[in-house]
């Protein structure tokens, strides 16, 4: 079985060179909370870090092991001209960046310099998190206990599961012979690769055990070419199908013919997939439980539209009063225009709008987003998530119109349309489009 560790390792031999040439780009204190870029003291490593851009949402970019924030040179500028901020580092012993070897390597601790430098660097968040492989990972504990990651964006990235004890086991085997070669080609690499590969145990224990939110939205983005071996591509594949299906507020996409950097392979689709997230983010929150009464929230996000975008976000109340929350916007480039507003409507609209949705509602929560729940499923497509909240309980359906389209062709039309049922001006307009 491939080694997922010896080709980490291999792929960070070849930026061996940058890791150390770190202590030239040393900043002055005076600079260090400017972060464009810098050189941050974290314990007794050194972080170099950069923010670019403006605006209130920041995108925040994780490289995997191996790998420096050059990985995101084809990615972050795309993201930045979006009118949003952007922030990139290399993690310790990567690129610019110095570890500090008295340390045991630990997950804890990479999360511990992100939170910190993230801090010092004055990001307050909404973030949007866009982690690769183990920054996935990263991202994830660090969503734990960080309440500024907003969203995350992951791309063949370590979720719980994708590191057995077994995978595990079979990469060190494999791993531990190499030591002494990364030690004589590589020593600065191998004060970080070293480490990591003996922590791994810990790890992916820690990793396998993580509690992510429920409410936390996810688009989870696997590699169809992400790992060579045959056996490790199940595992890794069946993870991230785990790791999405029934958890309504997360996505999977699967990239068709990508490698492991799925940014560089599939820019395109890495770009438009963090635009939507920047469209959901921007869009005030409705739906909470602090609202009270019988209600539905209904949610509707755009594909990937290099037109008219719409971004819908609905709660209807029994009583007949209506929260509207719309953002629109033309083009993959520029975020939307926030309209917000509430409304009222009469009895029989409200009817018509809950009866529409009736014959989908499941019970409990039902998820037709990905494969395995479609048998036919199309990318690039918008998405739509219900929620019946009333004194039969609370339903849940997410749906995604690239799931079975042909075979679910009323559902979709019925639950695109429902919001004209209502009759609320331009936004029956919108919903008709």
């Amino acid at each position: 079985m491939a080694a997922f560790l010896g080709r980490v390792v291999k792929a960070a031999m070849l930026s061996a060179g940058l890791v150390a040439i770190a202590p030239a780009f040393a900043a002055p204190a005076s600079t260090a909370t400017a972060c464009n870029p810098a050189i941050l003291a974290v314990g007794g490593n050194r972080i170099w870090a950069s923010k670019a851009g403006a605006g209130t949402i920041t995108v925040v970019f994780e490289a995997g092991f191996g790998n420096d924030s050059t990985v995101w040179s084809g990615i972050e500028p795309r993201i930045r001209a979006a009118g949003v901020q952007t922030f990139v580092y290399d993690r310790a012993g990567m690129g610019r960046s110095v570890i500090d070897t008295r340390q045991r390597y630990s997950l804890d601790n990479d999360v511990h310099i992100l939170r910190t430098i993230l801090s010092r660097c004055g990001i307050a968040g909404p973030i949007i998190f866009v982690g690769h492989s183990y920054g996935g990972a990263i991202g994830l504990a660090a969503a734990r206990h960080d309440r500024r990651l907003r969203a995350m964006v992951l791309l063949d990235a370590v979720v719980p599961g994708v590191w057995t004890p077994a995978e595990v086991d079979r990469n060190l085997k494999s791993m531990r012979p190499q030591y002494d070669e990364i030690r004589r080609q590589a020593p600065a690499l191998a004060k970080v690769a070293i480490p990591f590969a003996e922590a791994m145990p810990r790890i992916a224990a820690a990793v396998n055990a993580l509690p992510v939110s429920e409410r936390l939205p996810i688009t989870d983005i696997k590699a169809e070419k992400g790992q060579a071996d045959p056996d490790s591509a199940r595992v890794w594949y069946d993870a991230h199908v785990a790791f999405t299906t029934g958890h309504p507020a997360r996505r999977f996409i699967f990239a068709k013919g990508s490698g492991h950097k799925v940014m560089a392979d599939e820019s395109g689709l890495v770009v438009g997939e963090i635009r939507k997230m920047i469209d959901r983010v921007a869009t005030p929150p409705i739906v909470g439980s602090d609202l009270g009464g019988d209600r539905i929230d209904y949610e509707l996000g755009p594909g990937f539209c290099m037109g008219f975008c719409l971004s819908l976000k609905l709660v209807v109340f029994s009583d007949g009063s209506v929260r509207v929350r719309q953002a629109l916007g033309r083009g993959r480039d520029q975020l939307p225009q926030i309209l917000n507003r509430d409304v009222r409507v009469t009895a029989d609209r409200i009817a018509a709008f809950r009866d529409r949705l009736a014959a989908y509602r499941p019970e409990g929560k039902q998820a037709l987003v990905e494969p395995p729940q479609c048998r036919e499923y199309v990318t690039d497509q918008g998405d739509i998530r219900i929620s019946w909240v009333d004194t039969n309980g609370v339903a849940q359906l997410a749906y995604n119109f690239g799931c079975d389209p042909e075979l679910r062709k009323a559902m979709a039309q019925a639950l695109y349309t429902a919001p004209a049922l209502l009759g609320i001006g331009d936004l029956s307009r919108a919903a008709a489009r």
